[in-house]
């Protein structure tokens, strides 16, 4: 037989699914029953039918399960035969069941990834929420190995550390064994569904206690549940806080109390925040500069400047002319002024030119020592003596 699945895709156009699926019909038809209130045999009057989802190597395999319906005279009650593959109101068999469980326990596979391995194994896919209900009652009905727990007493070493690990709304209460000769060693566990209170904490102490585990040390972390419960359940028990959690509360304080001092620190000037995080020397720390030298800028040495220069006025274009090839403007007779590239360079200071200044807001003062006749890469030759000076 053929199950058809709908199925919208995510453009929003219905498409069809056809998956090829295996029905099997079961009867489970029987004269009478006990009922569940007073015992008593009640007859059949009837029948219902039930549908269920089986593990299969092949092929999807549903199965069409024919019960019979019982009716208590005495209460006026009625009950339904329950096949020994069915859990009342399940839609997965015991098979699904177990196969899901004994992933975990047995296999030690993550519950996210149990659902996918059963799909590609068995052709069933149950949600994980489903998955965690099923083993969370295979625990609470499953007792303790007596030959693993009588392992763990034999070779106890007196110390315990008892700790609760959350993920979502699920919580783990762990007992381990640290001190054990092959390294830690797993005392005892309980899932709790939500938060971890005084009671749940009592509840998995008391297990504990129960199997003859009777700890002279309890290592716990700073939690107020601890106290009180391992005071009633190991009254001679030591109690002791964690070193981890003990030295990150310490670390949270001590990081805290540095960033309150930081907060009362005063801001750094405008001119120290330019630079990316590198603090920059203000302008009255600069080098100082050493008797006798002369400070001269590097515009009073009247060198050209290399390069176009910023704000420079264009040639009129022709109308009509584009401007790649602008015709030239024709000389003109008429006299004009001198220019910035016309005026001759200016002597330093000393030699009757502009007194000297001394630039502020620079990053950095270059010392540098020039003798008549030497010639700058760029700027042409220097004039002046052989008096040491800087560049501003």
């Amino acid at each position: 037989m053929w199950l058809t699945l709908n199925k919208t895709m995510t453009n929003g156009a219905p498409t069809i699914n056809h998956i090829p699926c295996h029905i099997r019909q079961i009867e489970f038809v029987l004269a009478a029953v006990a009922c569940d209130r007073c015992g008593l045999p009640a007859p059949r009057v009837d029948t219902a039918t039930r549908t269920a989802v089986d593990v299969d190597l092949d092929h999807p395999v549903l199965l069409l399960v024919r019960v019979s319906v019982h009716r208590c005279a005495a209460f006026r009650h009625y009950r339904r035969a329950q096949p020994p593959f069915l859990r009342p109101d399940a839609i997965y068999t015991q098979r699904v069941v177990r196969k899901a469980v004994e992933a975990i326990y047995a296999d030690g596979m993550a519950f996210r990834r149990v659902g996918a391995r059963l799909a590609r194994d068995f052709w069933v896919r149950p949600s994980e929420a489903m998955i965690r209900r099923w083993c969370g009652a295979y625990g609470a009905a499953r007792p303790l190995d007596a030959a693993y727990h009588a392992w763990v007493v034999a070779e106890f070493s007196g110390i315990l550390c008892v700790d609760d690990v959350y993920q979502r709304d699920l919580a783990l209460l762990l007992a381990v064994d640290p001190a054990a000769p092959d390294g830690d060693r797993m005392a005892g566990y309980q899932l709790v569904h939500g938060r971890v209170d005084a009671a749940a904490v009592a509840d998995f102490l008391g297990r504990l206690a129960a199997a003859r585990i009777a700890p002279d040390e309890v290592i716990t972390d700073g939690s107020a549940l601890y106290p009180g419960v391992l005071a009633e359940v190991w009254p001679r028990a030591a109690h002791q806080r964690c070193l981890f959690h003990e030295t990150r509360r310490i670390t949270r304080a001590v990081l805290s109390a540095i960033e309150r001092v930081r907060r009362t620190l005063p801001s750094p000037p405008s001119w120290a925040r330019q630079g990316r995080g590198r603090l920059l020397r203000p302008p009255h720390a600069q080098s100082p500069v050493p008797p006798g030298a002369v400070v001269v800028r590097w515009r009073d040495l009247g060198a050209p400047r290399e390069g176009p220069r910023r704000g420079r006025s264009r040639p009129i274009q022709a109308s009509g002319q584009s401007s790649r090839a602008a015709p030239e403007c024709p000389p003109s007779d008429a006299p004009r002024g001198p220019t910035r590239r016309d005026r001759p360079p200016t002597r330093p200071p000393g030699a009757g030119a502009h007194p000297p200044r001394v630039g502020v807001g620079v990053r950095e003062v270059l010392p540098l020592s020039v003798r008549k006749g030497s010639t700058h890469p760029l700027r042409g030759p220097f004039v002046g003596g052989g008096t040491p000076f800087r560049l501003v």
